[in-house]
């Protein structure tokens, strides 16, 4: 199992399109969902990585709202 995520610069998620940050905000709650199941079952807390996926959610909802008025809660 690879353990890399790959986590996307602010300047990155400021450049994509509605679309993309629909698709990667999924992908990154799906990667943040895996390591709090992990640590249910007494895996690694994995701080820095949970705040940083957290950390990018909120850049990806911020930057939804400018391009759209409408928004899915996380």
């Amino acid at each position: 199992m690879n353990d890399e995520i790959w986590l996307p610069d602010m300047s990155e998620i400021a450049s994509w399109l509605a679309e993309r940050c629909r698709a990667e905000r999924t992908r990154l709650r799906n990667e943040l969902a895996f390591i709090q199941g992990d640590r249910a079952r007494g895996g690694p807390p994995r701080e820095d990585l949970v705040a940083a996926l957290k950390l990018r959610l909120a850049a990806i909802d911020v930057h939804l709202r400018g391009n759209s008025s409408e928004m899915k809660p996380l």
